[in-house]
C-alpha cells in the first residue's frame, strides 16, 4: 500500500521539481507599487494580474516585442522600493534577476555610483500640483476686517464732528446717519457750515480712494483665483513656499521657492491624504503623480507641468549578461517606434 501510494505521488513530485527548474530558469523583474506609473500587491507579489501602471505596460510590450513570454521568460515580482534598489545593487545578485523598475529616475548621482540604467522607459519630469482652498467670495476678501471696522468708524466720527460744528442743531444721531449716506449722496454738502461741508468733502475724497483700492483688490484677488495663486510660469516660484521629496529639495530652492519638507510616500492615496492633513499649498512631484491627482480630485490642479524633466530607466542586476540588456533595449526602441508615450 505505500508502495503504491509512493507510485501515485511520484508523477506529482516530478511536475513539481520541473516547475521549479523551469521556474528558477525564468528571469526575475523586481518593481515596487508607484500608482499609477506601477501598481502590484505586496500580499500577492507573482500574481500577474495585479500588475499594472502606464510603466508596466510599456515593458511588457518591449519584452513582447523581443518574443519574451511572461511566465514563461521571466516574471514580475512585487517588493518594497528599497528592496528593489538593494537586491540589483549586490555583486553578484541572486540568480536570473535581471533589474528593477517603478519610476526610476535616472540621474548623474545613480550613474556615477555604477547603476546600469537601460534606455529611457518614460519622460517626465516634476510638475507642480496646486490645492485650492474655498473661500469667501471674492468681494468679501478685498479688504481686510480691520479695514472694514475702520470704514464704519469713520461715518460716526464724521457725524459727531458735524454735529459740533453745528452747534446741536440736530440729534447726533442724525448728523451720523449723514456721515454714512454721504457716500452714496453728492447733493448734500451745500446745507452745510463751512467746516461741515470740508469735512463732508474729505470724506468723499476717502470714498473715491476706497473705490479704488476696492477695484484694484479685487482685481488681484480675481487673477490671483483664476491663475492658481498667481504661477504661471517657473519664476512665479519665487518666494512661494513649495512642497516636495527630499530627493528635489535642490531643485526647489534653484527655482527660488521656499523648500518645505515632504514625507517619502509613492501612492497617490497617500500623498492625498498628507495633502489633505498638512493643508500644503504647492507639492512639486513627479508628473503622473501630479497629473493623477488632478484628474481625480475637484480641488487639486496641475500648474506647472514638467517644469523640470528626466527619464524613467530600467536599473540592471549588476550580473546581468549582455545579450539580455541588448534585447531589452531593443524592445523598448521598437516599442516606441510603434507607438508614443501619450497613447500608453
Amino acid at each position: 500500500r505505500t508502495s503504491m501510494m509512493r507510485r501515485k505521488l511520484l508523477p506529482l513530485l516530478i511536475l513539481l521539481k520541473l516547475e521549479y527548474i523551469f521556474a528558477a530558469a525564468m528571469r526575475e523583474i523586481l518593481l515596487s507599487a508607484y500608482d499609477p506609473i506601477t501598481n502590484c500587491s505586496t500580499d500577492d507579489p507573482l500574481e500577474p494580474t495585479l500588475f499594472s501602471g502606464i510603466e508596466v505596460n510599456i515593458i511588457r510590450h518591449a519584452l513582447a516585442t523581443i518574443n519574451w513570454t511572461e511566465g514563461k521568460d521571466y516574471y514580475f515580482n512585487c517588493t518594497t522600493w528599497d528592496d528593489s534598489l538593494d537586491a540589483t545593487a549586490l555583486n553578484p545578485t541572486r540568480p536570473n534577476l535581471i533589474g528593477t523598475f517603478g519610476g526610476i529616475t535616472i540621474t548623474e548621482e545613480r550613474l556615477a555610483s555604477g547603476r546600469r540604467f537601460s534606455q529611457p522607459t518614460m519622460s517626465s519630469g516634476i510638475s507642480l500640483l496646486y490645492s485650492y482652498t474655498p473661500q469667501a467670495s471674492f468681494y468679501l476678501r478685498t479688504f481686510t476686517t480691520d479695514y472694514l471696522i475702520l470704514m464704519l468708524i469713520i461715518p460716526v466720527f464724521v457725524g459727531f464732528c458735524m454735529y459740533y460744528f453745528e452747534a446741536q442743531g440736530s440729534s447726533a444721531v442724525n448728523y451720523i446717519y449723514h456721515g454714512f449716506t454721504m457716500f452714496f449722496k453728492v447733493d448734500d454738502i451745500v446745507f452745510l457750515g463751512i467746516a461741515s461741508k470740508m469735512l463732508g468733502l474729505a470724506l468723499k475724497v476717502l470714498l473715491m480712494i476706497t473705490m479704488m483700492l476696492y477695484v484694484a483688490f479685487t482685481t488681484n484677488i480675481l487673477t490671483s483665483d483664476n491663475t492658481f495663486g498667481g504661477v504661471a510660469s517657473a519664476s512665479d516660484l519665487y518666494g512661494l513656499k513649495v512642497a516636495s521629496l527630499g530627493v528635489y529639495e535642490d531643485i526647489v530652492r534653484t527655482a527660488g521657492a521656499i523648500y518645505q519638507l515632504f514625507p517619502d510616500i509613492y501612492d497617490s492615496a497617500s500623498v492625498i491624504q498628507e495633502l489633505n492633513r498638512t493643508g500644503i499649498t504647492y507639492l512639486a512631484y513627479d508628473d503622473p503623480i501630479v497629473s493623477y491627482i488632478a484628474y481625480t480630485q475637484c480641488n487639486y490642479y496641475t500648474v506647472l507641468k514638467n517644469f523640470n524633466k528626466y527619464d524613467f530607466g530600467f536599473i540592471l542586476a549588476t550580473n546581468v549578461s549582455k545579450e539580455d540588456e541588448e534585447l531589452l533595449n531593443l524592445g523598448l526602441t521598437m516599442s516606441y517606434a510603434a507607438k508614443t508615450q501619450t497613447a500608453w
